[in-house]
């Protein structure tokens, strides 16, 4: 039965209020804070604030397109993504033309860039800082020549990554580490619910996450021994994975989660130990397996490279793809050039010198690899809302001196934390940082109507994304969910084969590439799921349809998982594989 109308739009409702996890990181957070408050700072004391404001735009942008991971890849991508941006300035040469032509010119760029962007993220995020560095060269021409603030904006990329090479100089081993505690507390988590009873999709989908946070930052340097070191962890955490999901003891379980959760400390304090508690002394399969975990641990107390043993079980999925664009890649390509042009065009109509928020706004809110456009649109102005609030009495009782400058840098280091909490929190901080650097650029009237005007231009930019870029196009996404469900069957199809093989021989080692391929296509699956969730209705009554048979496949897999782990333990028999067996076997159900 389909739910009625208005369960739906308040299940929708508290889709968008979900706070995600996201423990606080000094690292990161003082090198934010430093980024973007220090260069203004300078720029004060130095009586060149407008220097100082365009490397801390540059910094600013550095700091919100850097994503979680190993410091050799943040360089990498930043190597990439900063000239791009760069780049995005010289768009100001645009201004000379007839603005029908500056509309139309930054539309087909907005094509281009959206279809870049579909190849991975690194570009993804280059494409966004290109955009945004544009609306921001072509809505102040006043700030020509273009070429200095491209330069300015490089230095600025320059200095956060000098900031960045200085904490890879101390914590090298930091993102590795804090990826693998993640993963062993996810698993401590699974542990807990499992002792009770049940284990609920958040969990299984956090620890499949997890798994494939750390399998990519390890394969992005696996030509290295330390990184080959690490990468022999995954096989361990994959058994133990099994075995938590085959054991039915419940004291071994609770057991299971003490030492797991007590690894992940050690891990994350980066104190060593080979010491396994009383409780792993024991010859059951799940304790053998806590004391291989501690024991590879032990190991690593003598530096990575002593261990250098390399696992191929796991592959990262993501990474960049070559070839001709996807149809939904066209698709978000032309929404995002559309209704770009349009933002560029409400120039007619909104003549005020504030007008070029309105692009600002859509090319945030239409990058489509961060979630629901339409949710994005919601929150973002909800998060404005706020932000304006900030930024307006910022702007109203701080002058412009080192106190503007240590409230800038405040903003700055809560910024990392607020970007993974929640979309509309990171609308509440990135906004006064934007509307005080703008502010250098165009100086407003220092008042609270200075920021109203910036919440109603994110007003008009998300309203041209709901209508331009979400209603006008085809909601359903029944042939995306098909083809996902297919992927998925194949998936443990394939897994159930290789478990079948590998009962035969006692062995579980040609399990886990078939297992780690159908839990990542399942958690795939689940999280554009849950991406279509945050629509409104119909879209995500549609998505809310599959949720049981993403859960029945899941069901399998845990199934197939506890047969392999223990075969003769009792979880799972030869029976329930004849079931999977036929139920993967019949005819999909279309939805």
């Amino acid at each position: 039965m389909a739910p009625t109308p208005a369960p739906s739009w308040l299940f929708w409702l508290s889709q968008l209020a979900r706070l995600k996890p996201a423990p606080w990181q000094w690292p990161r957070a003082i090198r934010a804070a430093l980024s973007v408050g220090l260069p203004f700072a300078v720029g004060l004391a130095l009586n060149d604030v407008m220097t100082g404001m365009w490397i801390a735009m540059g910094t600013l942008m550095m700091t919100t397109g850097e994503e979680s991971g190993p410091y050799g890849r943040a360089l990498r991508q930043l190597a990439i993504a900063a000239p791009m941006g760069a780049v995005g300035y010289l768009a100001g040469y645009l201004t000379g033309l007839p603005w029908l032509g500056t509309v139309v010119c930054m539309a087909g760029l907005a094509f281009v860039a959206g279809i870049i962007s579909s190849y991975s993220a690194t570009l993804s995020i280059g494409c966004l800082q290109f955009l945004l560095t544009a609306a921001i060269a072509i809505g102040v021409p006043s700030i020509a020549p273009f070429w200095e603030p491209a330069l300015m904006y490089l230095v600025g990329a320059l200095f956060y990554a000098l900031l960045l090479g200085i904490e890879a100089a101390f914590w090298r081993e930091r993102p590795r580490q804090l990826a693998l505690a993640n993963l062993l507390e996810s698993l401590g988590d699974l542990a807990t619910v499992r002792a009770q009873g049940v284990v609920p999709t958040a969990i299984r989908t956090q620890v499949s996450d997890a798994f494939e946070d750390l399998a990519a930052i390890l394969q992005t340097g696996q030509h290295r021994a330390t990184d080959r070191a690490w990468l022999s962890a995954l096989p361990y955490c994959d058994t133990i994975f099994a075995r938590l999901l085959s054991t039915q003891d419940v004291a071994q379980l609770q057991n299971a989660a003490t030492e797991l959760r007590s690894m992940a400390a050690m891990v994350r304090r980066r104190h060593w130990t080979t010491t396994p508690t009383a409780a792993t002394e024991n010859k059951v399969p799940l304790y053998q397996s806590l004391r291989d975990l501690a024991q590879w641990l032990g190991t690593m107390a003598e530096g990575p490279a002593a261990h250098a043993n390399q696992s191929e079980a796991f592959s990262p999925s993501g990474q960049f793809r070559p070839g001709l664009p996807s149809r939904a890649a066209v698709r978000s390509a032309l929404a995002l050039a559309l209704c770009l042009g349009l933002a560029y065009a409400t120039r007619w109509i909104n003549p005020e010198n504030h007008w070029f928020w309105v692009p600002l706004t859509v090319g945030l809110v239409m990058k489509p690899d961060l979630g629901s456009i339409f949710a994005r649109a919601f929150l973002r102005s909800l998060g404005t809302l706020a932000g304006v609030a900030i930024g307006g009495a910022v702007l109203m009782l701080v002058p412009k001196n080192l106190l503007f400058a240590a409230v800038m840098a405040l903003l700055a280091g809560v910024l990392p934390w607020a970007m993974k909490r929640s979309y509309a929190l990171q609308a509440v901080v990135l906004t006064p940082l934007v509307l005080m650097l703008v502010d250098i650029i165009v100086p407003g009237s220092g008042d609270a109507n200075y920021a109203l005007q910036r919440l109603s231009d994110t007003i008009i930019g998300g309203a041209i994304v709901m209508v331009f870029g979400y209603w006008l196009w085809p909601k359903r996404q029944t042939a995306a969910f098909n083809e996902a469900h297919q992927r998925c069957r194949e998936a443990v199809r394939q897994y159930l084969a290789a478990a079948r093989e590998a009962a035969a021989d006692t062995a579980i080692e040609a399990t886990r590439q078939a297992r780690h391929h159908a839990y990542t296509r399942l958690a795939a699956w689940r999280s554009s799921t849950n991406k279509a969730l945050a629509d409104p209705p119909p879209a995500n009554v549609e998505a809310a349809a599959w949720v049981p048979t993403i859960a029945q496949l899941t069901r399998s897999c845990d199934l197939i998982t506890e047969y392999v782990a223990e075969p003769h333990a009792g979880g799972c028999d030869e029976s329930q594989l004849e079931q999977i067996t036929q139920q993967l076997q019949a005819p999909k159900a279309l939805h």
